[in-house]
This record gives C-alpha cells, sequence and structure tokens, in this order.
C-alpha cells in the first residue's frame, strides 16, 4: 500500500465570546505531494459564537508522474463532550461540494475521497466549519481537539472498500507521525547591522536550517520549480547555506552577511525533515553613519605665505622697512602687515553686514522696540547736551577771575 500522506496540525476549537483568528501559513512537502495549508493548525479558534462559521484552505499539488486521487481522513480525536455534534463541515473544490455533514460524522474515521489530481496538475480544496445557531449555553466552555491527514489514496487496496489503509510518512506499519511545522510566531529578526543579521525561529521536530532571501527589487516569490542553487533558492535571488545537517535542530539561528546598509530584505526560513517553507519576512538592514567632516584649518589673512590674498602671482618680496612679528622673531614685511590690517577691515565689515541681516529678520515688534528705545537714547543724548550748554552758559557770566570784595 503505496501512499504519501501530509497532516494539518492539531485544530482545536472552543466555545467562549467573539471570534480569533489563527496562526499564518505554512508548507510541507514530499517528493511527490505538496501541500500548503492556509494557516498551521489549519483552525485555531476560541470564542466562538453559534451562528459563525470559519473557513480555511488547502492546496494541493502532484508531481508524481500518474493521476492520484486525493483523500482527507480526521484522526488522533479527542472530543469528550461529542463537542463535534454541534459543528457541520463542508468541504468543497472550487463551487463542487465534496463532503457535507457533521463533524462527528466526519471523526467517525473513514477516508474521504475528494477528487483525481492529475500528475503536474494543483488544486485548492476549502473546509468549512460552521457552528450550529441552534446550540445552546450547554457547550460554553467545551472545547475538541483533532487532527486531518489529506494525501493521496494508496494502491491496490484490498479492504473491497475502495480506501487502502493509512501509512506513516516512515513509510512502514501502521499510525500517523506529525508533520514537521516552522511556528510563525517565532521567527525574529536579531543582531541587526549594516551589512548582516541573524535570524532565528523554531520547529515542532529536528531539523535542518537554510534562508532563502532576496533584497527589495530582486527575485522574492516562493517557486518550489526553482532548484537553482545549493541548496536550492525556491525563486529567490539569494540562499543561506544548509546547516544543521548532520545534528539537527528545534531552536534555529542563521546569520546572513554581504548584505547592503540601509535596504530591505525579503525572506523565508526553511527547514527539511521533510521539506518544510515559511510565510514571507522581511527586515531592514541598518545605514551606515557618515563619518564627521574633518575641520579644515582656516589660512592667515592674506592666504598662504609668501602668496596674495587673491591666491594668483607670485612670491611677494619685501619692498620695505620691516616689523618684527610674534612668530619668533620672523620679521613681516610693511605690505604683509597692511595685508593683515586690511582683512581684519574685512572682517568688521563682514561682521556688520551679519548684524544687518540679523536686524533685519527680526519679527516686527521686536524692531518696533528697538527703535524706541534708540529714539530714547538719542532724547537723553540731546538733553544731556542742552544742560550742558545751559550750564556752560551760566558759567560763563562771571568771569573766572573776577574776585568780590565787600566795600
Amino acid at each position: 500500500m503505496n501512499k504519501t500522506i501530509q497532516k494539518i496540525l492539531i485544530i482545536s476549537l472552543s466555545i467562549l465570546g467573539s471570534l480569533v483568528l489563527a496562526v499564518p501559513a505554512s508548507l510541507a512537502q514530499t517528493d511527490n505531494l505538496v501541500v500548503e495549508f492556509e494557516n498551521a493548525p489549519l483552525f485555531k479558534e476560541s470564542n466562538l459564537l453559534p451562528g459563525h462559521a470559519v473557513t480555511r484552505w488547502i492546496k494541493v499539488t502532484n508531481n508524481s508522474p500518474d493521476v492520484q486521487k486525493i483523500i482527507t481522513q480526521a484522526v488522533n480525536v479527542s472530543d469528550p463532550d461529542k463537542f463535534s455534534t454541534q459543528f457541520d463541515l463542508v468541504i468543497k473544490e472550487g463551487a463542487k461540494v465534496l463532503y457535507s455533514d457533521t463533524l462527528a460524522n466526519f471523526f467517525k474515521g473513514a477516508e474521504i475521497v475528494l477528487s483525481d489530481l492529475a500528475s503536474g496538475a494543483n488544486t485548492q480544496y476549502d473546509y468549512s466549519i460552521t457552528f450550529k445557531p441552534s446550540a445552546g449555553n450547554d457547550y460554553q466552555g467545551k472545547s475538541l481537539s483533532f487532527d486531518i491527514d489529506i494525501g493521496f489514496q494508496g494502491e491496490g487496496a484490498s479492504d473491497g472498500g475502495g480506501g487502502g489503509a493509512l501509512s506513516s510518512l516512515g513509510g512502514g506499519g501502521g499510525g500517523y507521525v506529525q508533520g514537521l511545522t516552522i511556528l510563525e510566531d517565532s521567527i525574529r529578526v536579531i543582531n541587526i547591522t549594516p551589512t548582516s543579521v541573524t535570524i532565528i525561529w523554531t520547529t515542532t521536530q529536528f531539523s535542518t536550517s537554510q534562508v532563502v532571501f532576496g533584497k527589495n527589487g530582486e527575485k522574492h516569490t516562493l517557486n518550489l520549480n526553482d532548484n537553482s542553487g545549493s541548496p536550492p533558492k525556491y525563486g529567490y535571488e539569494h540562499t543561506s547555506f544548509e546547516i544543521d545537517v548532520t545534528n539537527k535542530v528545534t531552536g534555529h539561528s542563521l546569520t546572513l552577511t554581504g548584505l547592503d546598509p540601509g535596504s530591505v530584505y525579503y525572506f523565508r526560513v526553511i527547514s527539511r525533515s521533510p521539506l518544510t517553507i515559511s510565510m514571507e519576512h522581511s527586515f531592514l538592514t541598518k545605514a551606515l553613519l557618515e563619518e564627521p567632516k574633518k575641520e579644515q584649518p582656516i589660512p592667515p589673512p592674506g592666504g598662504e605665505e609668501g602668496v596674495p590674498p587673491g591666491g594668483a602671482g607670485g612670491p611677494i618680496k619685501p619692498s620695505g622697512p620691516t616689523k618684527p612679528s610674534e612668530e619668533g622673531g620672523r620679521q613681516l614685511p610693511e605690505e604683509e602687515i597692511g595685508g593683515a590690517e586690511e582683512g581684519t577691515t574685512q572682517q568688521e565689515a563682514s561682521n556688520l553686514r551679519k548684524l544687518l541681516a540679523a536686524l533685519i529678520a527680526m519679527p516686527f515688534n521686536l524692531k518696533l522696540l528697538l527703535f524706541l528705545l534708540i529714539l530714547i537714547l538719542i532724547a537723553l543724548f540731546i538733553l544731556f547736551l542742552f544742560r550742558r550748554r545751559k550750564k556752560k552758559e551760566k558759567e560763563g557770566n562771571i568771569p573766572s577771575n573776577t574776585r568780590l570784595y565787600e566795600q
């Protein structure tokens, strides 16, 4: 009995109040079968109200050389309160209804044939679970859980019912194995620098570690048929090495280097045992810090030594008496001394222009206040001059060399 089978993780349902949605999509693959789940787990609902329905899709691709019958079945059911009797399950392929019954009957264990899938073809199945409107308060706080198997139906079945027995992913014996899952909520980007990042994640089984990634503007669309690169890039521009191959892990950590500073990258983490690919995530590398500009030395007034202020012409020759300078007794020509004085005058003119510009830029009320202040100072100065003149005139009426004697 040859059958390839993939399992969706545990589905849990409970009733408390309002709907809470589940985790994002994941993907599982064997050589001949690719199964993509909208969420992993497919359903994880809490606080579901009577009358509400939840729909999730499962996409299946047949990579085998033959037409395959796709089957589904519930296993590992935990329903101590018979809660499943209050739910209806409908499975569709497009508009076609493939299954419609209570969840309790789906739990009875018989596999359900969904449809035939041609070699190289893919299809989507929509699973809808409805909480019956007639359910009362007796089910408040109740819960149930179960696993869904979906895969190829085995050939050469001998049970007479055309179903064939299910086998594990290991290929021998009966029973089932839990499928490898990447926990999307565990994916983190840490230690971000301008040229490197570290990505960590957790899986439900021991597995290898790989990251495919592409910068914004480069390829970053999932393509399972893209086997370029070693390991394969699956439609992305770049891939890391695959690590943890010999000693597989559940806690994964992988560092990407050689990245461009200040750039957005898109990535998926990949673990094998078997192949599982996460949803797409992104990160932004840090930008490079600009180096502070070195301050340029300010040349002395008049330009460099021996060069005129304009910077052109040949060296200046001393043409007159010199005066000692403060720089080690070096003699400066009078022309250089004059050039320094001229530079000082230019600096004072520049400061005056800056002062005028600041005055012009002042708000109107400050300008008015300053104008009144200036008028008051002028008036006080005029008053001072007027009183001084009056004093001098008064003192002038009595000559300074005249003395009065009593007769």
